[in-house]
């Protein structure tokens, strides 16, 4: 991640994108490719990096927030719905990723990092 911040305006795209992700509650939806997944997992990976322990704690309550939500409602808030008892189970838009990147935050150096293009 840090080869990758070359130029100021590489620097001060991830931060601005830092501060927008840090700053918000849960959203509606909990995929990995556009939900709150997907947050904890951009913010679990930048603290532990950029060493900002304030980045990790923000994604560890999200996480928080995601798994208590779908306690409270008996479901995940999924991007597609489901069809009767089917429930979407793929990586990016389904549970199979809200998992993934519960695991990533409990085992941070042991699962890739499936958002990165490396």
């Amino acid at each position: 991640m840090g080869s990758d911040l070359g130029t100021d305006a590489s620097r001060s795209e991830l931060e601005r994108a830092l501060e927008l992700s840090a700053r918000g509650d849960l959203g509606e939806r909990d995929g990995l490719c556009c939900g709150n997944a997907g947050i904890v997992d951009i913010l679990a990976t930048a603290g532990r990096v950029l060493q900002r322990p304030q980045l990790s704690e923000h994604a560890r309550r999200l996480a928080l927030g995601i798994v208590s939500r779908a306690h409270a409602h008996g479901h995940y808030a999924l991007e597609l719905e489901s069809v009767g008892a089917l429930a979407c189970r793929g990586l990016f838009q389904g549970t199979a990723g809200i998992g993934y990147a519960l695991l990533r935050l409990a085992y941070p150096d042991t699962l890739p990092d499936p958002l990165r293009l490396t």
